[in-house]
């Protein structure tokens, strides 16, 4: 049976909306940044399942930021990163901390890649998104 990351999500979602802070500093997406695209999609870890959302941008000095969460009994766990032509490196952000890599398909509509806890739950498994 799988385990879950649902207290600990929760934990993450409750801070973050202890904050009454603009979306520019919530997400961290550079002001001016033009939404490119919105990816869904499924995650499945060793330990974890759920749901993923990706959301690519460009930002007016040319950069693609990324912004994602990952989505599992209602509670978020949130990344974000760098696309760099059609790879992707990232961050996973508190309560838990691990990357997230992944790769942009040729034709734009698909991202896959892998992601791992590096505090625990240890989890570690791969991401599938499609653009919406």
């Amino acid at each position: 049976m799988k385990k879950n990351l649902w207290l600990l999500m929760m934990v993450a979602s409750a801070a973050w909306v202890a904050f009454d802070c603009s979306s520019a500093i919530v997400t961290g997406v550079p002001e001016g940044s033009v939404l490119v695209g919105v990816y869904e999609g499924t995650f499945n870890g060793v330990d974890n399942e759920g749901s993923i959302e990706v959301k690519l941008y460009r930002s007016p000095d040319g950069g693609r930021p990324v912004f994602g969460h990952f989505l599992e009994e209602g509670s978020y766990l949130n990344f974000s990163g760098e696309m760099v032509e059609d790879e992707f490196q990232g961050q996973i952000l508190l309560p838990l901390e691990g990357t997230i890599a992944g790769k942009l398909s040729a034709e734009g509509e698909a991202l896959s890649g892998t992601y791992k806890f590096t505090l625990p739950p240890f989890d570690h498994g791969t991401w599938n998104a499609r653009k919406q």
